[in-house]
C-alpha cells in the first residue's frame, strides 16, 4: 500500500519547501549583494576605526612622547611610554603595536628654502606583539617618507598602518604609527554574519515550530475523524463521531456523513445477523436430513450392490454346474464306451490269462523233465571224471614202469606222460562242465520255481479277472444311468443359468440407480454443509461488528 502523508505532515512540508525558497533567496540576496557591501562596509568602518584610534593614540601620548624624546636627546622613548604601549596591546586584540619615528630636519636645505621642508623621519621605538615580523616593508617606507607632515593610511597583509605627525609650536616632531591586526575585525565580521544567520535560522525554526503546532491544531479534529472511522471499519459501529473543538464547518458535515454511515451499516449489519442465524439453523436442518438420507442411500447402494454381487457368484456358479453337467454328460458317454471296451478287455484278457496258464503249466514240466536229464548228465560226468582219476593213475604207474624199463620204456614213457597230460584235461574239463551243469541246474530250479509260482498267479489272475468282468458289467450299468441323469441336470443347469442371467442384468440397474441415488445424495449434503459454513462463517464475520443492542432487538 502506497504510504501517504497526513495534514500536519503535508502543511509541515509545504512550509519547508516555502521556507527554504525563503532561505534561497535570503542566502541568495546576503552572498550576492549584502555580503560584498557589508564586507565593504566592514573595511571601511575597520579604517574609520583605526583611524580614530591612532588620533586618539596620539593627541593621548604626543605631548609625553615629545617630552620622552627632549630627555632622551632623540634617542628612544622613555620606559612609561613603551609601558603605556604594552598596556595598550595587551589590553586590545586589534592592537599590534607602534612605531615612533623623530623627525629629523636638514639645516642647510631649510635655510635655503625657508618655505619647504627637507625632513625625513628616524626610527626611535618598535613596540610590538610578538607575532609581527621583524622588519615590515612598510618600515623602509617610512624612512624614505618625503612629506611627513601628513597622515597616512597603507594596508599590508593583514596589518593596516595608521601614521599621524606630532606637531610643537607647528613644526612636525615626531610621527607616530599605529599598527592594527585587521583579522580581528574580519572575525568580528564573521561573528557579525553568524549571529544574522543564526538569527535568520532560529526566525525560521521559530516559524516551523508555529505551522506545526497550527497544522496539528487544524488536524486534530480530522485526527479524530479518522479514529472512528477506524473503529468503525475494525467494526464497532456503536462509535460516537466526535471533533472535539476547533472543528470547522466541513469537518463537522463529514463527521456527521461518517455517523449517518455506521448508523445505516448498524441497521444492515443486525438485518444481516438476524437472517444469518436463521439461514443457519435451517441449514443446519436440512444438512442433518441430507447426511440420513446420504446414510440411508449408502446402505441401500451397498445392499444392492451385495445383491447384485451374490446374483452375479450365482450366475458364474450356474453357469460352472451347466459346464460341470456338460461335461459329465460327455463323461458319462466316454465312460460307457470305455466300459465296453472294458468288458471286450476283460473277456480277452481272460482268454489269454488262461492260455498263459496252460503254457505256465507245460513250462513247469518241460524245466523239471530239464532238471532231471540235467541230473543224468551230472552223474555222467562223475563216472567221466572218475575215469579220467582213474587213467592218472595208470600213467603214474607207467611212467614208474617206463622208468623201470631205462631206455627200453622211454617210448612207452612219452605215451605215458601224454596219458597223463590227457587225463588232466579232461577232468579239468569234466570239472568245468561240472560247474557248467550246477549254475544250469540252479538256474533251471530257479525256473522251474517261477514256473510253478507264475502257474499260481495265474489261476488268481483268472479269478481275479473273472471279478473284474463282473465289476465292469455292473459299472457299465451305473455309468448308463449316469449318463441318463447328467442329460436332465445339463437341462435344467441351461435354465438356471438363463434365468440368473436375466435377474443379474435386473440388478446392475438397480445397482447403478441406487450408485446414482447415493452420489446425488453426497453431493447435495456437501453442498449443504458448504453452505452451512458458509453460512456459519458470515456470523462469525458479521459477530465481528460490535452494533447498538437496540438495533439488533428492532430488527428482530
Amino acid at each position: 500500500m502506497k504510504r501517504r502523508f497526513s495534514l500536519t505532515q503535508l502543511l509541515a512540508i509545504s512550509v519547508l519547501f516555502i521556507v527554504g525558497i525563503q532561505l534561497l533567496l535570503v542566502f541568495g540576496a546576503f552572498f550576492l549583494y549584502y555580503k560584498p557591501t557589508l564586507q565593504k562596509n566592514i573595511q571601511q568602518m575597520v579604517l574609520q576605526g583605526v583611524t580614530s584610534s591612532a588620533e586618539n593614540y596620539q593627541l593621548r601620548w604626543g605631548d609625553e612622547i615629545v617630552h620622552s624624546l627632549k630627555e632622551t636627546a632623540g634617542a628612544d622613548i622613555s620606559d612609561n611610554v613603551q609601558r603605556v604601549f604594552r598596556q595598550a596591546i595587551e589590553t586590545h586584540r586589534e592592537v599590534s603595536g607602534f612605531l615612533v619615528y623623530r623627525a629629523q630636519t636638514n639645516v642647510h636645505a631649510a635655510a635655503e628654502h625657508s618655505e619647504s621642508s627637507d625632513a625625513h623621519l628616524v626610527s626611535v621605538a618598535r613596540v610590538v606583539r610578538e607575532d609581527v615580523p621583524a622588519r615590515l616593508p612598510f618600515e623602509k617606507q617610512m624612512t624614505g617618507l618625503s612629506d611627513i607632515s601628513k597622515p597616512i593610511h597603507v594596508s599590508e597583509g593583514d596589518y593596516v598602518f595608521v601614521g599621524n605627525p606630532i606637531l610643537q609650536n607647528g613644526e612636525v616632531v615626531a610621527y607616530l604609527v599605529y599598527i592594527a591586526d585587521v583579522r580581528v575585525f574580519a572575525e568580528t565580521g564573521k561573528r557579525m554574519s553568524k549571529g544574522l544567520g543564526g538569527i535568520l535560522l532560529l526566525f525560521i525554526l521559530f516559524q516551523v515550530i508555529c505551522i506545526i503546532w497550527l497544522g496539528k491544531r487544524l488536524s486534530k479534529p480530522l485526527r479524530m475523524l479518522v479514529s472512528c472511522a477506524v473503529d468503525i471499519a475494525g467494526g464497532n459501529l456503536s462509535k460516537e463521531v466526535e471533533i472535539g473543538k476547533g472543528g470547522t464547518a466541513e469537518i463537522a458535515s463529514l463527521g456527521a456523513a461518517i455517523q449517518g454511515i455506521a448508523q445505516a451499516l448498524q441497521k444492515q449489519v443486525a438485518l444481516v445477523k438476524s437472517l444469518t442465524i436463521e439461514a443457519s439453523g435451517v441449514s443446519r436442518s436440512i444438512a442433518m436430513a441430507m447426511s440420513q438420507l446420504a446414510v440411508s442411500a449408502s446402505q441401500q447402494a451397498a445392499a444392492v450392490s451385495q445383491t447384485a454381487t451374490t446374483v452375479e457368484q450365482m450366475e458364474i456358479s450356474g453357469k460352472t454346474v451347466a459346464e460341470a453337467a456338460k461335461r459329465i454328460v460327455s463323461a458319462a458317454k466316454k465312460s460307457a464306451l470305455a466300459s465296453e471296451r472294458g468288458r471286450e478287455a476283460v473277456q480277452l484278457s481272460n482268454s489269454i490269462i488262461t492260455q498263459i496258464k496252460s503254457d505256465s503249466a507245460n513250462i513247469f514240466a518241460h524245466s523239471r523233465a530239464l532238471l532231471s536229464q540235467l541230473e543224468e548228465v551230472g552223474a555222467i560226468i562223475s563216472s567221466v571224471n572218475s575215469v579220467a582219476d582213474q587213467s592218472k593213475i595208470l600213467a603214474v604207474n607207467a611212467s614208474i614202469e617206463a622208468a623201470k624199463a631205462g631206455t627200453f620204456g622211454a617210448g612207452f614213457a612219452v605215451v605215458a606222460q601224454e596219458v597223463q597230460e590227457l587225463a588232466g584235461q579232461s577232468q579239468e574239463a569234466t570239472e568245468q562242465i561240472t560247474r557248467t551243469l550246477t549254475s544250469i541246474r540252479r538256474s533251471v530250479g530257479a525256473m522251474v520255481k517261477l514256473a510253478q509260482d507264475g502257474e499260481d498267479r495265474t489261476a488268481y489272475g483268472v479269478t481275479s479277472i473273472a471279478n473284474t468282468g463282473a465289476i465292469v458289467n455292473d459299472l457299465s450299468e451305473a455309468i448308463q444311468e449316469a449318463s441318463i441323469v447328467a442329460n436332465e441336470i445339463d437341462a435344467a443347469a441351461d435354465q438356471q443359468s438363463t434365468g440368473l442371467s436375466q435377474i443379474a442384468a435386473a440388478m446392475d440397474e438397480i445397482n447403478l440407480s441406487a450408485n446414482e441415488n447415493q452420489s446425488i445424495s453426497v453431493d447435495m449434503e456437501g453442498s449443504t454443509m458448504e453452505l452451512t459454513e458458509a453460512l456459519e462463517a458470515l456470523a462469525v464475520q458479521v459477530g465481528t461488528w460490535t452494533i447498538r443492542e437496540q438495533e439488533y432487538n428492532e430488527t428482530a
